[in-house]
């Protein structure tokens, strides 16, 4: 029994890197016929799938980019690199106005059809604000205003 048992696990070490492409096919094969069938069935169920999909190919292709030709790319964008951190400040401020201008555009979008989502939107922004008003020390409230942006998108959901 343990000779077999012995031969088995020599075996499964010996070819294990062939095993474990074919289990990882496997697994992708399940996944594409799951997906195909989603998509036949519903398409407009299936897209946050799809969404979902589509975004870990992206960062799976990003990750054997990287490793594979990461050296090369550091050093071609190394310029760039050094004209982004000469204005970084600048483009700091260019970035936060476009999510702010995007921001009021998607709620004056959203919000043309039903206008009492707004009311809402704004008594937590009201909030928010008081909240800040009425601190003790103003200073020391973190102006990362990504946490609070992140809160205000989940209501608007």
């Amino acid at each position: 029994m343990t000779e077999s048992y012995d031969k088995a696990a020599e075996s499964i070490k010996k070819h294990s890197r062939i095993l474990k492409f074919i289990f990882i096919g496997v697994l992708c094969a399940g996944y594409a016929a799951y997906f195909i069938a989603a998509c036949v069935l519903n398409f407009q169920r299936a897209i946050a799938l799809l969404v979902i999909t589509c975004v870990v190919l992206f960062f799976f292709i990003y990750d054997l980019l990287v490793e594979r030709f990461g050296n090369n790319v550091k050093q071609f964008f190394k310029p760039l690199g050094k004209f982004l951190n000469k204005y970084k400040q600048w483009i700091k401020w260019v970035f936060a106005a476009l999510v702010l201008i995007g921001l009021i555009i998607w709620l004056a979008l959203d919000t043309a059809k039903i206008p009492a989502q707004l009311i809402s939107f704004g008594g937590v922004c009201m909030f928010v604000i008081l909240l800040f008003l009425t601190s003790k020390h103003h200073r020391r409230v973190s102006m990362n205003l990504s946490p609070i942006i992140s809160i205000l998108e989940l209501f608007m959901l």
